[in-house]
């Protein structure tokens, strides 16, 4: 039992690293002509984490992540926030299902949220500045239902290497 709390802080320390890179990667400048094509990694970790780690990473995390991605970005307060906590609710409550997928059948579930995850943002967009929806955006969800198994398989290296070490 004294074992527990050092365990619980170690791997609260991965999940949180994970979060610090996914908000870094998102907040780097890229060239105009792949600004389309960068997926959503503050998602993909959210979702990863959702699935591995519901008692850790849940609806609250999607929530504080995407409002600081607002804070970051100066966008419409909240935008980002309800998409991450709306996708950390359906990893949530489908986690089970989710993880007796195969990883490609996981990338269509990942294509799914990545554009309902678009798809309400430039809702937002239009809303707030009338901007107009373009297939471009869904660049973004492709790539990162293409960059999933590599998400996947990385976090699992590390978050299982993680738990054996200190079992």
């Amino acid at each position: 039992m004294v074992n527990d709390k050092p365990v619980a802080h170690r791997s609260d320390a991965v999940i949180m690293i994970s979060f610090f890179i996914a908000i870094v990667l998102t907040m780097l400048t890229y060239p105009d002509s792949m600004r389309y094509m960068i997926p959503n990694w503050v998602l993909l970790v959210l979702f990863y984490w959702c699935l591995v780690a519901p008692d850790r990473v849940g609806v609250f995390t999607g929530w504080s992540v995407g409002l600081f991605i607002d804070i970051l970005n100066f966008t419409v307060l909240g935008q980002h926030a309800l998409t991450q906590a709306l996708v950390a609710l359906i990893a949530v409550s489908a986690a089970r299902k989710i993880l007796a997928y195969s990883l490609w059948q996981q990338c269509f579930i990942v294509l799914a949220l990545s554009g309902l995850a678009i798809g309400f943002q430039f809702w937002v967009y239009r809303l707030a500045y009338g901007n107009e929806f373009t297939l471009v955006y869904w660049q973004s969800a492709v790539m990162a239902a293409l960059i999933w198994p590599l998400i996947r398989i990385l976090l699992d290296r590390i978050w299982y290497r993680g738990s054996q070490r200190s079992a």
